[in-house]
Parts: structure tokens; sequence; C-alpha cells
């Protein structure tokens, strides 16, 4: 893995800011990439619009980063639709079934997820109210700093970026950090895009709503989210999910 750098090209992380509120933090963040080499950034539902003349005053040079196709989206959902492993940013404990990672470990599963040819995503919250549940419920993995002050852990949109974008190119450049890729020899597992696997699970919220699954309405929504956890750790590919559909429609018919 001599040349780490180079074969993680293709599969730089996409940097998804949901709800930014400021267009000179857009700006900063795009900044914060670049210096590291990051260049895909998405953006969900901008406060202020779209394009926003604060962040390109604020991205100083960086317009590579904020100029692409396919850059804002009106949901996290859609935001995610193409990435096969999405890691979420925040400071507060959540009581989710996710995996939660530290900073080396969390960008470590990053990278592991890019050698194996999957399409990665880092979301990171509105400046005043971070991520929602509901944010989060897209994501497969938990990512919280764990370098920062525990009884201050506020961090500028901005800032946040810069440490993850910093910890990834500093692993990505050394040799000798311990990330593992699957042998030669064996075919990489590739889970489904989010797109499918949303779809997939929306589908089977229909059914069970049919069902009278939730029989309490309050509910459905916390327990919909252990259900998004439970299927983003197994992780299914594409085949697997149009069995598990005609599975469903085999039970429709009974």
């Amino acid at each position: 893995m001599a040349n780490r750098q180079q074969e993680m090209g293709e599969y730089q992380p996409v940097i998804i800011l949901v709800h930014p509120q400021m267009g000179e933090n857009i700006g900063m963040s795009a900044r914060a990439m670049l210096n590291f080499g990051l260049k895909n950034m998405r953006i969900v539902a901008p406060r202020d619009g779209w394009p926003n003349e604060a962040a390109v005053n604020a991205a100083a040079g960086a317009g590579a980063v904020i100029f692409h196709d396919n850059m804002v989206f009106d949901t996290v959902e859609g935001a995610v639709a193409d990435l096969h492993y999405v890691m979420a940013t925040t400071a507060r404990m959540r009581e989710m079934n996710k995996q939660s990672y530290g900073t080396d470990r969390g960008v470590n599963s990053i990278i592991n997820a890019q050698i194996n040819h999957n399409k990665t995503g880092i979301l990171f919250g509105a400046e005043r109210s971070g991520l929602t549940n509901e944010d989060i419920k897209y994501a497969h993995a938990i990512l919280q700093f764990d370098e920062v002050n525990k009884n201050f852990s506020s961090l500028n949109l901005s800032q946040a970026v810069m440490i993850f974008s910093y910890q990834y190119a500093k692993m990505i450049k050394d040799k000798n950090a311990p990330i593992m890729a699957l042998d030669g020899n064996d075919a990489p597992h590739l889970p489904a895009k989010g797109q499918e696997l949303n779809f997939f699970l929306k589908t089977l919220e229909d059914n069970l709503q049919d069902a009278s699954f939730f029989r309490n309405p309050e509910m459905r929504p916390s327990v919909m989210r252990n259900i998004y956890g439970m299927f983003q750790r197994l992780a299914p590919s594409s085949e697997e999910l149009r069995t598990l559909h005609g599975l469903i429609k085999a039970l429709k018919r009974e």
C-alpha cells in the first residue's frame, strides 16, 4: 500500500453539511477540506439558499470545492443515496444502536470502506443544533472527536470539518497506519447504496403499517430508527435486498 493516497483518490469521502446556516461557514469548510486535499462537498438545504456570495468569499480560492454538479440536496436521504457507508459526527451521546468511534478508529473505518471499493460520506450538522436523530438514521456509525474537551465540546462547523480532513490526510499518507484491506484473492463486499437500502426500508415500513405492526403510532419513528440501524450493520448487498423484496411480496400474497 505504498501509494495509498493515489489509490484512495477515486474514493475520497464526501463531506456533507446538513442545514448549514451561514455561508461563511460553508466557505471556510471548503478551505479546510482543500487544505488537506479533499474536494467533494455536498450541502443539504442551506438556510440562506445557494449559490451564496458569503460562501464564495470565505472559500478564498477553494472554489473547486463549492462549484460542482449535484452539490445541493433537499434531504439527507438524497445526499447519501449513492453512498455505501456513512458516518455522522456528533458530540452528544445518542440512544441509538449504532457503533460509535473516536477520531482515529472512525477515520480508519472510512478508509477501510474505501479500500474495499465503497463510496463513503461524513455528515456534519448545523451550527446551532447539530444533527437530529432523523439525520443520523441514515448513517451507519457515529464519529466523535475524542480529543475535544468533554466539558466544552462545541466546535465551529469548519473546525469540525478541518479535524476530520487533517486526520484523514494524515492517515492516508502514513504507510504504517494500521488499515486493513481484504486479501487480493477475495472479492470485496459491496453493500447496497443508500438509495437502494432506503427504498427497501420504506417498503418494509409501509408493509408493517399495513399489518398494524405499529400499535403505538408515537413509537413508529424510534422503532424505524432501530430497524434502519440493524440493516445498516448488516450492510446487505443489492442482490440480498432484491431477495428481501421478494420475501415481502410473498408474505403479502399469503
